[in-house]
This record gives structure tokens, C-alpha cells and sequence, in this order.
């Protein structure tokens, strides 16, 4: 047995292992020694070795003997042999118990590994906005069977092992419950969390099993790419061109945040009117909008519309983008929003040289105000010969 009285241990860098050995048909007055060895049972390599000595009183005699301090192995099992200290003085092996395949000489270290990912699509990359779904597959071996275990799980940022709270304040654990059928298998926990507000950060997820409120094994490796997923944003910044042949560029300038280096994604970007909210749409009634498709790994990538000045000048539009990851029909990144003022065009129509109506406008107010100048002038120089008669 081990530091609490079952066949596995707790979650401990060293622990103590308790060896009860009984034996039968000894001689009474004679003086036994027993010695016992706890093995690696993987490798047969030996973690420690402890005896006692001890005169029978009876011809059946139970003893128990304590491995202390040992760093243990996933699987230990330990042998026992008997000997009998003859007349010079000397002990001699009366008998040996060294089955390492009886379940009575083992003890088992609990092991965990876990695999986190979207049920989406199964990829470690969670869609940036709203509720989405983590599965956590935990794999286990060394549990006890037809015993109730207790999964806690927690999420926690990659960067800093920072619980994670959602946006009311509330931690981000999640308690489950399981009794294993056998001693190796697997379980899988599944967690809702919103994402919007996680949006280029990376999470990964910890993992605590309890026996009867007693923590037995815990997998939390902060680098452990399989229990780490990834919730990606775009950073963009909108300019435009000088207007030429009656029409402007716009770009779209976005970076990646939150993807994998060989990620390719398909990134569209559509012009929104600021006022309506709706897209924009040119003379023909098609929505005003461009895709390209980009490497994650590329430093950014540049999307460009041509948009007709009759169509943008005087208003306000703001670009939104959607990103789709390696040939998935699904959404993994958006950003949209109507305030940013980085994803914001204004252009203000200004007036041209060559413009002839306007031209005729000017020309026009001109005649006028000349006209104006003559009449006050005529009027004052009746009025001086007047005065002079």
C-alpha cells in the first residue's frame, strides 16, 4: 500500500510505500530475517530496499515493512524473501515471493495526458467571438476501477498560467465526475466559453483528478502544445489612394495574431456603409468586397478594392473582415466593428479645377458682384455733380 492505504499513490515527488507481509510454518524461538525490494516494474530497476529481522513466537507471523522517501515509477511492484539464520550464524533463503504480475505486490503511479481542441472542427484554433465548445480528451492510466474520480479542469493564459475569469468575473473551472471500467482509458470533459473577449490569446488547460477528495495526478505543462488552443484576431488598419480617373483604392492592411506558422488562411475583406450598417454595393448592385489568401506566417497581407468616387466620396465606410483556416467551409476569425477608427475611410468630395459647372457657378457670382461695384459707383458720382450745382 502506499501513503493512503490504496494501491496508488498520491501526487507526490516522493512517497512512502507500506509492504505487508505475512508468513506461516515458522519454527518458534528461530530467528528470521525478511527482505524486501520495490522495483521499477518496466525495467526491473530497483527504487529500494529495506529488511527487518525478527524470533518467531508463533508459526504464523505477520510483519510490516515501510519504503520511505522513494521517487516513484509508473508501475511498481515489489518481491519479498525469507531467510532463517542457521547455527553459525549465518541467514539462508528459506523462500521467495517474486511474482511480479500478482496485482497484491503492486502499487501504480495515476498518469494523465490530455488533448484539447474545438468541437468545431476538431483544430486547436477557437473561432474569436461568441460561445464556442472546448473538448478535453484525458487519457489515463494506473486509476483504480469501479471508483469515483473527480476532473477538475481549469483554463488558464499560456503566457502568464493566469486563471482565467469570464467576463462576469467567474473562474473558468469546470468540475466533472467518473467511475473508470478499467484501470487505462480514456474520458472527455467538454467546457462553453465566450471567446470574445479572448480574442489573440492563448489558453491552455489544466487538468486536476481527486480520489475521495485526495489529489492523485495533475497535468498542467504550460508548453504542452496539446492542451493549448489559440483564439486569433486580425489588426487592421484602412487608408485609400488619391483619386484617379474618378475613382480611389482602398486597402486594407491586416495582421495576424493567434495562428500557426503553415496556417493558410482565406481572408475576405467587405466595405460597410457607417450609416445603414449594411454593405456597400456599386452601380450594379454587387456587394464591394475582396479575398485573398495568405500565408499566417506572412508578415501581413494588403486587400484592395477600386470604389468609384461618385460611390465613396462624402461617406463614411469601415472594412470587415472574416478569415477561413486551411480550406474549412467554417468562420475562425472576424472582425467587425463600426467604431474602430482603424478600419474607417472618410473622403471628403472637394470640389476640382476643371469642373465646368462649378466653374460657371464662380464665374456667375463674379458677374454678379462686379455688377454690384458698377451700380454703387454710378450712383456716387450722380450724387457728387448734384451736390456741386
Amino acid at each position: 500500500f502506499t501513503d493512503n492505504r490504496e494501491k496508488i499513490h498520491l501526487r507526490q515527488e516522493t512517497v512512502s510505500v507500506t509492504d505487508t507481509v505475512t508468513v506461516s510454518e515458522l519454527t518458534i524461538g528461530q530467528q528470521y530475517q525478511i527482505r524486501a525490494s520495490l522495483k521499477d516494474m518496466t525495467d526491473g530497476r530497483e527504487l529500494a530496499r529495506v529488511q527487518t529481522e525478527f524470533t518467531a513466537e508463533n508459526e504464523n507471523h505477520e510483519i510490516t515493512m515501510v519504503f520511505d522517501k522513494v521517487s516513484p515509477s509508473a508501475t511498481m511492484v515489489i518481491t519479498d524473501e525469507l531467510y532463517r539464520k542457521n547455527p553459525e550464524g549465518q541467514y539462508e533463503s528459506v523462500c521467495v515471493h517474486d511474482d511480479v504480475n500478482d496485482p497484491a505486490q503492486q502499487v501504480y503511479v495515476p498518469q494523465i495526458s490530455t488533448k484539447a481542441s474545438s468541437t468545431q472542427d476538431d483544430s486547436q484554433i477557437l473561432v474569436n467571438e461568441g460561445i464556442q465548445q472546448i473538448r478535453d480528451i484525458i487519457e489515463y492510466h494506473n486509476l483504480l476501477t469501479e471508483r469515483e474520480y473527480e476532473i477538475i479542469t481549469s483554463l488558464h493564459y499560456r503566457n502568464t498560467g493566469e486563471l482565467i475569469m469570464d467576463s462576469e468575473g467567474n473562474k473558468l473551472i469546470f468540475r466533472n465526475s467518473f467511475v473508470p471500467e478499467t484501470s487505462d482509458g480514456k474520458t472527455e470533459i467538454l467546457m462553453d466559453i465566450d471567446c470574445g473577449y479572448l480574442k489573440g490569446r492563448k489558453i491552455t488547460v489544466y487538468q486536476e483528478i481527486y480520489l475521495d477528495s485526495v489529489l492523485i495526478a495533475t497535468h498542467d505543462d504550460p508548453d504542452d502544445p496539446a492542451q493549448t488552443l489559440s483564439v486569433p484576431d486580425l489588426i487592421t488598419q484602412a487608408s485609400h489612394s488619391e483619386k484617379e480617373e474618378n475613382s480611389y483604392t482602398l486597402t486594407d492592411s491586416v495582421e495576424f495574431v493567434g495562428f500557426r506558422e503553415n496556417d493558410e488562411l482565406e481572408i475576405k475583406a467587405t466595405v460597410m456603409d457607417y450609416e445603414s450598417g449594411e454593405p456597400l454595393k456599386d452601380e450594379n448592385g454587387e456587394i464591394v468586397s475582396s479575398t485573398v489568401t495568405v500565408r499566417a506566417d506572412s508578415e501581413k497581407a494588403e486587400i484592395e478594392v477600386r470604389v468609384s468616387a461618385d460611390l465613396i466620396e462624402d461617406r463614411k465606410v469601415v472594412f470587415f473582415e472574416e478569415g477561413k483556416l486551411n480550406g474549412s467551409d467554417s468562420v475562425t476569425v472576424v472582425h467587425k466593428d463600426l467604431e474602430n477608427e482603424k478600419q474607417t475611410v472618410y473622403i471628403e468630395k472637394v470640389p476640382e479645377t476643371g469642373d465646368g459647372n462649378t466653374l460657371m457657378i464662380y464665374v456667375g457670382l463674379l458677374g454678379l458682384s462686379l455688377c454690384g461695384c458698377s451700380a454703387i459707383m454710378t450712383y456716387s458720382t450722380l450724387h457728387g455733380k448734384k451736390r456741386k450745382k
